[in-house]
């Protein structure tokens, strides 16, 4: 279901090696540092930023790996690949 967009809200971008993700990373950042213009500020106030921020830990993506990252034995990178096969509640 992840990987297949049915749930609205989550992108998932599926890297296989290292360099792979370290590359897409690298080219997020710089469309970030594009698109970003100090003359004008962000549209949200903190408090805004906070809510959505709270909003986005409570879909079902995230609490599946706060609930992966619970289990003993279970680090990370483990928590990640469950979150991706997933198949929703």
């Amino acid at each position: 279901q992840l990987e297949r967009g049915e749930w609205e809200g989550v992108n998932v971008v599926c890297t296989r090696n290292k360099r792979d993700t370290i590359s897409y990373l690298i080219r997020m950042l710089e469309t970030f540092q594009r698109n970003f213009d100090p003359r004008r500020p962000p549209t949200k106030t903190m408090r805004e930023v906070k809510s959505h921020i709270d909003g986005q830990m409570k879909m079902p993506t995230f609490q599946e790996y706060l609930r992966q990252r619970r289990k003993s034995g279970i680090g990370v990178v483990k928590a990640m690949k469950v979150c991706l096969l997933y198949s929703g509640p």
